[in-house]
């Protein structure tokens, strides 16, 4: 930081840049904070730090955060119940502001996936493995309509951009449903998947183009506009300059449950239950092969969303996205196919405490993140001073290991210049 201060008051540091630097600085130096805690039973009081606090019955949990205010999270159980938090509380620990328990009002079962309507955050989705698409209102919290669904539903999708109202499910079928808001019916469906669909995300360029991934491995791109609503079928092995892919394609061997764009639109990212994240360009479908290695985990037919950063908070020319591995968050750079930071997580023993999912807190510089075991958790970017602590540390470590290194090594000197006598 000092050294982009320096550069700054000279002039050679412009004010974009210079935030940019900071906040990617930021980025790498989030870490967990203990004194966040959501307790879902309400008791705001004093706890003790070597306790969990549970925000929902353990199981999977989904989360999503305000994105106009950031204010506000989101959560679903899996016991279906719902819960909205807000960030800006001063008690360390976090009561929800509003809850809604298990039932009509909410879900019969688990909530599968929940997010904010793109322009109001004063409405929530959520979709379950009830089989319903609910919309709520927040403020109060209070349920406007649902939406009964033939399937299980693994995820939804509104568009960022588009003026139409349709909502795009993934249900347990081979076929993408959309509903639209405002007749409150399914419009249409999509056919072509081999197997249930798992994801499905809405393009921020073009309001019409909607991508899906399946347990049949196949990534699907529509334009919903069409009869022939099929474009484009993602191949891995379709590099630039081959072949135009065909409807058999596979993008990812054993099931694709995560698919996202880039805030830009230029790319698509897909993750899959071989246990890669394959990035794509949107305009032609290629396959621009860059590779993690062994280091990510992905199991089960749950969605797995790569979480993608705004591009202000990365290094320039970089594009970097968070993915929940069971006991630490990778934060991985597309563009080049690395792991940028591994940021470890927390244990509690006794509880099933592995990751399910990520959510950012764009502005604040915040990570959240849901554990099986029941509980979230809150990270925070390190101040400098306690980074230059650890690096006080680290170096008083390096000192006591050099001296020792030195002790050993007078004695391994004295035995071996001993002078040999023979009797």
């Amino acid at each position: 930081m000092n050294s982009n201060l320096f550069n700054r008051a000279l002039g050679t540091l412009g004010h974009s840049a210079f935030e940019r630097a900071e906040c990617s600085r930021q980025t790498l130096a989030i870490q967990h904070d203990p004194l966040i805690r959501f307790d879902g039973r309400g008791r705001a009081g004093p706890q003790s730090s070597s306790q969990p606090c549970l925000a929902h019955q353990p199981g999977n949990i989904a989360l999503a955060i305000d994105p106009f205010e950031g204010r506000l999270l989101a959560s679903g159980g899996a016991d279906g119940s719902l819960s909205v938090w807000d960030l800006e509380s001063p008690s360390s620990i976090r009561t929800p502001l509003t809850t809604l328990s298990r039932g009509p009002l909410a879900h019969a079962f688990s909530v599968s996936h929940i997010s904010f309507y793109p322009f109001d955050s004063g409405a929530l989705i959520t979709s379950s493995a009830d089989k319903s698409l609910k919309l709520y209102a927040t403020d109060p919290f209070s349920t406007v309509t649902t939406y009964p669904l033939p399937n299980h539903i693994h995820a939804h999708a509104l568009s960022p951009i588009a003026s139409h109202l349709l909502i795009a499910v993934a249900p347990d079928a081979p076929a993408v449903r959309l509903v639209d808001l405002k007749t409150s019916a399914a419009t249409h469906t999509l056919h072509g998947h081999r197997g249930s669909v798992l994801s499905v995300a809405w393009s921020p360029k073009h309001e019409h183009i909607l991508a899906s991934a399946g347990s049949d491995g196949s990534v699907r791109l529509w334009d919903v506009r069409r009869s022939a609503n099929l474009l484009r079928c993602l191949d891995k092995d379709n590099l630039p300059g081959s072949a135009p892919t065909h409807a058999n394609s596979i993008a990812h061997h054993g099931g694709a449950n995560g698919i996202a764009f880039t805030p830009c639109g230029r790319y698509i990212v897909t993750a899959g239950l071989d246990r890669e994240v394959r990035v794509w360009d949107a305009e032609t479908g290629t396959n621009t092969l860059v590779a993690f290695g062994p280091v990510l985990r992905n199991e089960g037919r749950m969605q797995r969303l790569p979480i993608i950063l705004p591009e202000q908070v990365t290094r320039r020319g970089c594009l970097w996205a968070l993915w929940p591995n069971p006991r630490e968050v990778l934060v991985l750079d597309l563009l080049e196919g690395t792991v940028v930071k591994r940021i470890r997580a927390q244990m509690w023993r006794g509880l099933e405490d592995v990751i399910g999912g990520v959510a950012w807190r764009e502005g604040a510089m915040e990570m959240y993140t849901s554990h099986k075991g029941g509980m979230i958790q809150g990270w925070r970017a390190r101040g400098r001073e306690d980074v230059d602590e650890e690096d006080e540390d680290a170096e008083a470590g390096h000192e006591e290991r050099k001296r020792k290194r030195d002790v050993l090594d007078e004695v391994v000197r004295s035995l071996t210049e001993r002078p040999v006598t023979f009797t």
